[in-house]
């Protein structure tokens, strides 16, 4: 296979024993790494090397394809994402039979189904960020038994169809499934429930598009064959209620359901004994109920940008670590500083923030954050306080001071408002001009004048009588003619 499609631009190798990276140079490089093109790379003299190797990445190298002798290699983890591949590459199909780790993200693949040469080694694949439009075959008919992570978020798959009595089902360890932004759809439950080593599942939307629609996301926890699940993501589902199956789910340790529409908690919180991580950002929440003190594990709580009123007593969860807060309606809040490593409470109508060390913790708590995340510092002002602070008046005893009317230097402007003030509450002529504007010429002192007197309409009772009730109809269907006659 000829080299004619692939970027020469310059790389760095840097060789660590068994792991061999290529990356796009950049100025800040040291001198001790050795710098090649894509194509002096990919020669003969080098692949020699490459025996020992079982660590290949190829990242941001504008690549199209591989060479096919890269199928003899003893690659165990290959990351070739963030490149231009618009096919998988032929020496995936062929060899790298004993690949563990494959990453084809950031890609334009189209079509995935034919099974790897790896298809009994593979442990974790990378699909995510491509134009594939169906999930592979391999996968949904459980031919890879031993894959145990699969990350095909932002894809265009338009079914999620399984092999329902399929014998390999039962063998699956896939245990982590990332679907965000994936087209999925209601139907495509029974394939996320029949995984039944699933711990980890993320069916979240990013962005403002709601790619993943639900209508009866309830139903995703009606008899799931998975039991341990632990970590849940939800994110921007456009979740009016908070899914009551999930606080039966016991051996959940961290949930995620920020930026959905919830405005309280369900029933049944309580019994998420195991729950350590808890988002719930960005809701409609109103209150958080007292029964969360009893999840005693619970280590982070993460509630900004909420319409939160009332909170229970956090002094009393020995174990919470980070809290959040930021952007309620909180005016006070109890808390133990001692235990907590991180919280943030600005933008409330907290009056005081007097707690220890509050603004390391809160800045602590706030580098976790990325960049493009802004928060205001300090407390809310309550829309009465505005007023009070912009406009402030005088009170009754204020006005004989000096500082108001004894000063000459400060009154002529005073008077002219009083002038203004006061010329309306005279006695007024009607018969004088029109001080505001001219008046139109068909309008004459005659018309100024009124002598008449006005119409009251007084309404009356009136009797009605009574319809009568016809009992032979026929004469309505009967000629004029005939009825006179």
């Amino acid at each position: 296979m000829g080299f004619v499609n692939y970027s020469t631009k310059a790389v760095v190798i840097s060789e660590n024993k068994e792991h061999l990276a290529v990356t796009e140079k950049t100025n800040d490089q040291e001198n001790t790494d050795k710098i090649l093109t894509l194509s002096e790379f990919f020669n003969n003299d080098n692949f020699a090397k490459l025996e020992k190797i079982t660590v290949l990445e190829l990242t941001h190298c504008q690549i199209t394809d591989l060479p096919i002798a890269f199928e003899n290699l003893n690659l165990k983890r290959l990351n070739i994402s963030r490149n231009n591949l618009s096919n998988v590459p032929a020496c995936i199909y062929s060899g790298l039979n004993y690949l563990e780790y494959l990453d084809l993200g950031h890609n334009s693949i189209q079509v995935f189904d034919m099974p790897p040469g790896c298809l009994l080694h593979i442990k974790t694949i990378k699909l995510n960020n491509n134009l594939l439009y169906m999930i592979p075959k391999w996968i949904v008919t459980f031919q890879s038994i031993n894959l145990e992570e699969l990350n095909f978020s932002f894809n265009k798959a338009s079914q999620y169809t399984y092999h329902r009595n399929s014998y390999n089902m039962h063998f699956m360890k896939l245990n982590k499934l990332k679907l965000k932004n994936s087209q999925l759809i209601d139907d495509d439950f029974d394939f996320l429930k029949c995984l039944k080593n699933l711990e980890y599942l993320d069916i979240s939307n990013k962005g403002d598009i709601f790619i993943n629609k639900f209508h009866e996301v309830d139903n995703l926890f009606v008899k799931p064959k998975w039991k341990q699940l632990k970590i849940l993501k939800m994110n921007n589902l456009g979740l009016s209620l908070f899914p009551e199956g999930v606080p039966w789910l016991e051996s959940l340790s961290e949930l995620h359901i920020n930026e959905n529409c919830i405005s309280w908690f369900p029933d049944g919180i309580e019994f998420m004994v195991n729950l350590r991580v808890l988002n719930i950002s960005q809701n409609s929440l109103v209150a958080i109920p007292d029964a969360i003190i009893k999840l005693e594990l619970l280590e982070v709580l993460l509630a900004s940008a909420n319409n939160i009123e009332i909170c229970p007593d956090f002094s009393k969860m020995v174990n919470l670590k980070t809290l959040d807060l930021y952007d309620n309606l909180l005016e006070h809040v109890q808390l133990n500083c001692d235990t907590l490593d991180s919280f943030d409470l600005d933008q409330n109508y907290i009056s005081k923030l007097d707690f220890p060390n509050y603004d390391a913790k809160k800045k602590k708590l706030r580098d976790t954050f990325t960049k493009t995340e802004i928060r205001i510092d300090n407390q809310k002002l309550r829309y009465e306080d505005d007023i009070t602070d912009s406009f402030k008046t005088c009170s009754d005893d204020d006005y004989g001071k000096d500082d108001v009317y004894g000063k000459d230097e400060d009154t002529s402007s005073f008077h002219t408002v009083l002038v203004n003030k006061t010329i309306f509450d005279e006695a007024e002529d009607w018969d004088s001009p029109d001080p505001i504007g001219q008046r139109h010429p068909d309008i004459d002192s005659e018309d100024d004048s009124w002598d008449g007197e006005e119409k009251r309409i007084v309404n009356k009772k009136v009797k009605v009588r009574k319809k009568v009730y016809v009992e032979d109809e026929d004469w309505m269907f009967q000629d004029v003619e005939d009825i006179q006659s």
